[in-house]
């Protein structure tokens, strides 16, 4: 099986889970858990790596779901109206590297969980992400024709991609366009050749 680095990095991200059931000697997973037997009663709360919580959140005992996934507070509902409002003004970057990979993932998880207040849905996170990288996108291609190199360091890792694939794809028109100038130059007849 292949792992790409970038989704190892983003499900390293940390997201709060809830207990369902009871954890027979399970405080080895949270370290701020302070039990004498060791032991998780259920509805307790913590703080799991994406990449554990979503293989805890897709196991069961006895019918019921482990642990359930907590939304992350920057896909709740009043961030996402921040991105809906100006994408262009927050800094994700600060949120996560992966900001636009993590929300996808967390969108995946949670589905449409009705019991999740302060969220919209996963099909609402998915279209408010796609929004906001399209409009940021721009940003970033404007970024490119001003030069702007030291405003780099806020974008994500797709947004940097975004702007390295639109940098690479803007010289190799450049060099088309060239190419094009030189070879409608030399068409130009010789006027001393037509003349013999």
């Amino acid at each position: 099986m292949y792992y790409n680095i970038e989704d190892i990095l983003c499900e390293d991200h940390l997201v709060e889970c809830r207990l369902e059931v009871d954890l027979y000697k399970g405080s080895f997973l949270d370290k701020e858990a302070h039990t004498e037997d060791g032991n998780l009663q259920r509805g307790h709360v913590m703080k799991l790596p994406l990449w554990m919580a979503k293989i805890m959140s897709e196991q069961e005992y006895d019918g019921i779901q482990l642990v359930s996934v907590e939304i992350l507070e920057i896909f709740e509902d009043e961030f996402q109206k921040a991105l809906d409002a100006d994408p262009q003004i927050v800094n994700l970057k600060y949120h996560s590297p992966y900001f636009y990979q993590l929300g996808f993932k967390m969108a995946d998880m949670i589905a449409n969980d009705v019991r999740l207040e302060r969220f919209r849905g996963a099909v609402k996170l998915r279209e408010t992400l796609i929004e906001a990288l399209k409009k940021r996108s721009i940003q970033v291609i404007f970024k490119l024709v001003q030069s702007k190199l030291e405003e780099l360091n806020l974008l994500t890792e797709d947004e940097k991609e975004n702007f390295y694939l639109s940098k690479k794809i803007k010289l190799e028109y450049e060099k088309w366009e060239q190419r094009l100038t030189r070879r409608q130059k030399n068409d130009i007849p010789n006027k001393k050749l037509k003349q013999l």
